[in-house]
């Protein structure tokens, strides 16, 4: 049977693209980790690193979505800050509480 056959599922709203971000100067974001690290673990990239202090840096660049962005800081695997905008801090806040009750005890 042709994989074509088969109906395609249809996802939840979570994997439909949200709002657009095409210019995270917009969206302050700051690893706390010092620059090099950071770079490291973003790879060739086109955002622009700056650093504010030995252990703190400033994120900016291009992102697609508000989605790759938050994926992109958190698999940074160090605390961050963002400082908006709302729409970035509230799907922050939706994915916290999400991944929070996936965990939750269930007993």
């Amino acid at each position: 049977m042709p994989i074509s056959a088969f109906p395609r599922p249809r996802f939840p709203d979570i994997y439909q693209p949200r709002a657009i971000m095409p210019d995270l100067g917009r969206c302050p974001c700051f690893p706390h980790a010092q620059v090099e690290w950071v770079a490291s673990r973003l790879g060739d990239t086109a955002d622009k690193l700056e650093p504010i202090d030995s252990d703190t840096c400033r994120l900016s660049g291009q992102s697609d979505s508000l989605e790759w962005l938050v994926f992109r800081l958190v698999m940074l695997g160090c605390e961050f800050e963002v400082h908006g905008p709302p729409e970035l801090v509230d799907y922050l806040r939706e994915m916290a509480a999400r991944t929070l009750r996936a965990v939750e005890d269930r007993n």
